[in-house]
Parts: structure tokens; sequence; C-alpha cells
């Protein structure tokens, strides 16, 4: 009898295995037929996933349309890229870091580390940020944005202007506004005239930066200064730069044209915002100018300078604004 109810028990332990293995062999199968979608399902998800890259391209030119606003809080990237500029074990001071080819200015972690906190910016930084808007400009006029269009000289244009001679030299620049130096510095006009505006970095001495505008639109002048001073006759050596432009490149049509900007309001706005230290100019400067591209209100304070400091550093090593 014990051998006999032995048998059983087996052959109960038989069967219920048998039940559990094929249990098991029809879920595999489920999940397998589940893996190969039908070609709809195949062709709605590529659908989706193109959306997905739509949308992300959206997403990228509408944050171009909206500008480089002051962050909130600085992303990851930026954050990485900070470290790699200032953190420790991360190279030599004389590596170099990022090119920026059509401006052939190369940036050493030992001249980007004048982003840091606290420091004033250097002529290469303030240029490749100058040259990463004008390669914005041209790219939202490929897409035809609503921006003004721009021009953004380096910080040397007035250096050669009047400052290196100690008076004003129209020849000295006159070759840098020909067609071909123009298109080779990414401009989409072939005459600065026919831009909406000109934005203009000012190294005032050797411890403050500013940045003029000239507005040919509303035919005015302006000067941006964090610490609210005067332009120092900068205006004026620009509004005759005006002039002499037109008639080199337009004759006397040119002089028809603008040749009252001697006469043009020269502003110096006192609402901008101002810093509360003794090195944030240059950022400053540089969002003068990224506002003054867009035609956007300066949505930024001293403040936000440590932030932007970070995002700037993220933007010059990526080159791209």
């Amino acid at each position: 009898q014990q051998q006999q109810q032995q048998q059983q028990w087996r052959q109960q332990v038989t069967k219920k295995r048998a039940e559990v293995e094929e249990i098991s062999l029809l879920s595999d199968d489920e999940e397998e037929e589940e893996e190969e979608p039908l070609p709809e399902q195949e062709e709605e998800e590529e659908g989706e996933e193109d959306e997905e890259d739509d949308d992300q391209e959206a997403d990228e030119e509408e944050d171009e349309e909206q500008g480089w606003v002051a962050p909130e809080h600085n992303s990851p990237q930026e954050l990485a890229s900070w470290d790699l500029i200032f953190g420790q074990g991360h190279g030599r001071l004389d590596e170099q870091l990022a090119y920026h080819e059509q401006s052939s200015i190369p940036l050493t972690r030992k001249k980007l580390r004048c982003l840091r906190d606290g420091d004033w910016l250097n002529d290469e930084v303030i240029n490749v940020a100058m040259a990463l808007l004008q390669e914005r400009d041209t790219a939202a006029r490929q897409r035809g944005s609503s921006f003004p269009k721009c021009h953004f000289f380096n910080s040397f244009f007035l250096n050669k202007l009047f400052k290196d001679e100690h008076a004003y030299k129209y020849a000295n620049v006159r070759r840098w506004t020909l067609p071909k130096r123009l298109e080779k510095y990414g401009q989409a006009s072939s005459c600065l005239l026919e831009c909406d505006r000109l934005v203009v970095p000012v190294h005032c001495g050797q411890t403050h930066w500013a940045c003029a505008l000239i507005d040919l639109q509303q035919r005015q002048l302006h000067y941006f200064d964090s610490l609210r001073g005067s332009h120092n006759g900068v205006l004026d050596h620009l509004a005759q730069w005006i002039v002499d432009e037109a008639k080199d490149k337009l004759g006397e049509q040119g002089l028809q044209q603008w040749g009252d900007a001697l006469s043009w309001p020269k502003l110096e706005p006192q609402d901008v915002p101002v810093q509360n230290n003794g090195s944030d100019c240059g950022v400053f400067a540089i969002k003068f100018a990224e506002c003054a591209g867009t035609g956007r209100a300066f949505d930024f304070s001293c403040h936000h300078m440590p932030r932007i400091r970070r995002a700037l550093a993220h933007r010059v090593l990526q080159l791209r604004i």
C-alpha cells in the first residue's frame, strides 16, 4: 500500500511538472509574438521617432529664436565644461580646448580661466563670443528668422578706427568691410549698411568693457555701460564712420541716405543692468550685444553673473551661442 501511494505521488508530481512546462512554453511564445511588431506598428513607431526628432529640432530653433536667456540653473553640460576648465587634474594650462577657425583664435585653458568669478574677460573670449553671435545671426537669416539683421565687430575695430593713433582714421578700417572680408567673417550682407544693427564691443582703457550699438533702422546710436559711464567720443567716431562708409561703398547715393548720421541721437541709457563689482563688465558687454542682436530687452542682472559665466564657458567651448 505504501508503494502504491508513492507511485501515485510520483505521477502527480510528473503531471504538475508537465503543466508548469506547458505554461512556460506558452509564455515564451507570447513574448516572442510581442517582440515581432506588425508592419503597421513598425511604421507608427518610426513615425513617432521622426516626430520626436522634428520636435527636438523645433525646440533647438525655438531656443535660438528666444535668444540666450539668463539661466536659472546651470545644466549638467555647462557644469561639466566648467570643470574641464577649472577642475583639478584635467591638463596643462597651455592645453588648447577650443579653436575658432574663422577668427583664427585658439582658446587654451589659461585663456578661458578669465571666466572665473571675479576675473576680467580677455580679448580672446570677447572676440570669440562676437564671432559666435555673428554665426547665429547668419543661421537665423537663413531660416527666415525675425531677428534684426546684425553685424558684430570684434574688439580691434575701434582700436584701428581711432584709438591706436589717437585720431580718427577711416582708412585703417576701410578694407574690413569689403564684400569678401564680410563673407569670410560669416556676414550674410555684402554691405553693412544693409543691416539693421551694428554691434561694437568697446574696450575702455585697460580695465573696462562696454557695448555700442548703431541702430540703422531707428537712425540712433546707443552706448550700453554696466557702470553707466559716458561714451567719451565713441559714438561720435561711429557716426563719422557711417558717413565715410556710405561714401566709400555706395558713393553719392549712399551719402544722400546716410550722410546725416552725425546728427543722429546719441543715447546713453541709464536703465541698463548694472554690475555690483569691478570684474563683470565683459560679461555684461557680451550680454548687451546678445540682447541687441535679437531685439530683446535686457533680461539679466548682476545676480545672474555666476550662472552666465558658466553658461558662456560651455558655449565658447562648444563654439555655439
